[in-house]
């Protein structure tokens, strides 16, 4: 019973597919359907700490393994039905392009948010197993999000150089969240372009700017 608690994962991802696959929705029903978002939010902020005991279990092992199966696969799913919502909506008249505007909005929300755990958290996971398929997936699952060269940056930078200076993903003494957010986000596409250009023989290992990257 203790492992049915993870199932709890795949509640928001569910509620974001029924939500493009019913839709595209009126104004007040598109504003609706944040309201699994926010309950979320506010169960999770009441929510008493707790310590996670590791148990060895094969049993276990299996299934998270299929509870990240069935999160990636909810991912295309969420994917390919938010692909089609947005071929759905109309921009004909004034109400229509408010309508639409609208649900745009409450897209971005709620696909945003559910890949935020059905593609990032997971392909980190997946990215760090060593079986090839599963590396793949995270793969696969990251390029849902165009951020597939995080995998080059994460493993090829942050695993080798971590809590040091030339580390991007360190951060800096007294580095607020938003100036974090912003030096990584573009760190990190530098630095796998860099690697990429070094791996072709495009560019010399010698001027590869590690510590420019990292600032």
């Amino acid at each position: 019973m203790d492992h049915l608690k993870y199932l709890l994962s795949l509640f928001f991802p569910c509620c974001v597919a029924w939500f493009l696959y019913t839709g595209p929705h009126e104004i007040l029903v598109a504003i609706a359907w944040t309201i699994p978002l926010w309950l979320l939010i506010l169960f999770d902020w009441l929510s008493p700490k707790f310590n996670i005991e590791k148990k060895n279990s094969i049993i276990s092992s299996y299934y998270y393994d299929a509870v990240l199966y069935v999160l990636a696969s909810l991912q295309f799913l969420i994917i390919s039905l938010l692909l089609i919502y947005a071929s759905q909506l109309q921009w004909e008249s004034a109400s229509d392009i408010t309508t639409s505007l609208v649900n745009l909005v409450v897209m971005r929300i709620m696909v945003g948010t559910s890949s935020g755990s059905s593609a990032i958290i997971v392909a980190h996971e997946l990215i760090h197993r060593p079986k090839y398929h599963l590396r793949i997936l995270g793969r696969l699952l990251l390029y849902t999000v165009c951020y597939e060269h995080f995998v080059i940056a994460h493993l090829g930078g942050h695993h080798l150089r971590v809590a040091t200076p030339e580390d991007i993903a360190t951060a800096r003494l007294d580095e607020s969240f938003d100036s974090y957010w912003k030096r990584v986000t573009v760190a990190h596409f530098k630095y796998a372009w860099n690697s990429e250009l070094r791996r072709l023989g495009l560019r010399p290992t010698a001027g590869f700017p590690l510590k420019m990257l990292a600032n």
